[in-house]
């Protein structure tokens, strides 16, 4: 099993944004993450006093679809 110091150490590049599963909430990682310019795409626990405003993987896959399902309606009716 791979901890987050040896994943953060791993000799490639940094990339934009980490995906995590809920194990990797916390405030001493998300500080790390964004201090290194990535975004923390991390669902929250559910016993964390502190929500993150960052809206999660999943939340921006049903958004963005549905913005293209929007786009798609709105310009079959515009013919």
């Amino acid at each position: 099993m791979m901890t987050y110091g040896d994943l953060i150490d791993e000799d490639v590049p940094d990339p934009s944004a980490m995906l995590a599963d809920k194990g990797y909430d916390s405030d001493a990682i998300r500080g790390d993450l964004e201090g290194r310019g990535i975004e923390p795409v991390i669902p929250t626990k559910s016993n964390r006093t502190a929500r993150s405003s960052a809206p999660s993987a999943d939340r921006r896959t049903r958004i963005a679809t549905a913005s293209s399902a929007a786009s798609t309606r709105s310009s079959t009716h515009a013919a």
